[in-house]
């Protein structure tokens, strides 16, 4: 286990792009208050000082102070899993493989987390594999037979939803017990949060401008639209409260199903250096980190 220091400290700066075949992203921390009945965000943190030239992205609360990301050095030849301890001050390498490893997720027993993993020798086979979070072994792959998996969410201890890699783009739920699959809809986004009534929160892609944030009901299977995305926007999170965030550049916005008529403008970021807002993941406690150029 590598642990390196974390400097929290913010710097206020736009950072340099250098020229290789991945963005350079980074990782900022903020914690959410309320003031006037208005979210704020502060305690502003730079969190991903360690790598500011590299590749920061798809961070995942796995404790209110731990947060796994994946991770590309500016020389790295792939990505690997790495956590972040705000608390204290730490940084944990986590994978260290022939494979890269993406977004992190931890599963519903607690004792494992998912990736996606791009095989090493298979023409980028993209498989949902799984490590123990106390690393006592070499993890495994969870479907083998599903090789062009993009992002994933768990549903519950059995079921997982899944993008798969295809013309077009499908979203179907895998059942680990049997490894089959069931067809939900097609052309979805990239991202998935848990509701606060169990379901799960999804973008479908019903065109290429019109992108609409809706509820999949874990039961029936089916779609309710809630609200039209921002446009170019698929990236979102929600608050204990059940208000959806998602970023327009560096802009932030709130939408409150049954209070807000549409998106509604929460900050603007770009005092803090950041210029745009993608992915993004919010604690219980209702610290925020938010991937940003």
């Amino acid at each position: 286990m590598k642990k390196l220091f974390l400097s929290l400290s913010f710097i206020a700066l736009c950072l340099p792009i250098f020229a290789q075949n991945i963005p350079v992203t980074n990782l900022y921390m903020f914690q959410l208050a309320t003031k006037d009945g208005n979210v704020i965000f502060t305690k502003p943190v730079f969190a991903s000082k360690f790598n500011p030239d590299g590749y920061n992205n798809q961070p995942a609360f796995f404790s209110e102070n731990e947060v796994y990301v994946t991770v590309q050095t500016k020389n790295g030849a792939q990505t690997e899993i790495y956590a972040l301890n705000a608390d204290r001050e730490e940084l944990t390498r986590v994978t260290e493989t022939n494979q890269s490893e993406y977004s992190p997720t931890v599963m519903p027993d607690n004792r494992n987390f998912s990736v996606i993993r791009v095989d090493a020798n298979s023409q980028g086979a993209q498989r949902l594999w799984k490590y123990p979070i106390d690393r006592s072994n070499a993890g495994s792959a969870i479907f083998k037979d599903l090789t062009n998996v993009g992002y994933h969410f768990w549903i519950n201890e059995n079921e997982v939803l899944l993008f798969l890699v295809d013309a077009p783009n499908q979203l179907v739920i895998g059942d680990i017990r049997t490894g089959t699959t069931k067809y939900v809809a097609q052309d979805p986004g990239r991202c998935f949060k848990r509701m606060n009534n169990g379901n799960i929160a999804v973008v479908h892609k019903s065109s290429d401008d019109a992108w609409f944030l809706k509820e999949l009901d874990i039961n029936t299977g089916t779609l309710r639209t809630i609200v039209q995305t921002l446009g170019g926007s698929e990236d979102f999170e929600i608050l204990s409260d059940g208000t959806f965030i998602m970023a327009r550049g560096s802009k932030m916005y709130k939408y409150s199903e049954g209070k807000s008529s549409n998106w509604e403008l929460m900050t603007d970021l770009n005092g803090f250096g950041i210029q745009s807002v993608t992915r993004m993941a919010v604690s219980r406690g209702g610290k925020v980190v938010l991937v940003g150029q």
